[in-house]
């Protein structure tokens, strides 16, 4: 963790534990931790990509934001998080999330339009046309299903 001090001031503290144990000693970086946690990333970048319609980019750039496996993605967090953490929009986010729950087995089925206050359509301009939203339905594999708000 600290190769400067076990080098030591131009070698002078390699030179001196070599003098006092007998042995050759050369200090290296320890680089096997990293290279472990690279390892560990990759496979869980090839798990949330492989299969699943989410791109190796996007599968990065969620799993070194902590979210590690399509479960995850399908049923602890909310388009909103996953947008959040790929700087990208809510709907991207909407996509991805619906892609993880069609790979664990889950089905995404459209949202009803919610009927406005005036019971009809509205005519005001600053109400745009509704357009149906897809809602993600995460299945646990026994039959039940649980439904996840839109976020908006």
């Amino acid at each position: 963790e600290e190769l400067s001090k076990a080098i030591g001031r131009r070698g002078q503290n390699a030179r001196l534990t070599a003098r006092l144990i007998g042995w050759d000693v050369q200090v290296q970086k320890d680089e096997s931790v990293h290279e472990a946690f690279e390892a560990q990333v990759a496979k869980a970048v090839a798990a949330v990509s492989g299969g699943s319609g989410i791109s190796s980019e996007e599968a990065e750039g969620l799993v070194r934001g902590g979210i590690t496996s399509l479960e995850a993605i399908a049923n602890d967090v909310d388009d909103v998080d996953i947008a959040g953490v790929l700087g990208i929009s809510v709907d991207e986010g909407r996509r991805i999330r619906d892609l993880a729950v069609l790979a664990t087995g889950g089905t995404v089925v459209p949202v009803a339009e919610v009927p406005s206050e005036t019971g009809g359509d509205s005519d005001d301009p600053a109400e745009p046309d509704a357009k149906p939203e897809m809602v993600s339905v995460a299945g646990d594999g026994d039959g039940s299903s649980e439904q996840s708000p839109s976020a908006e």
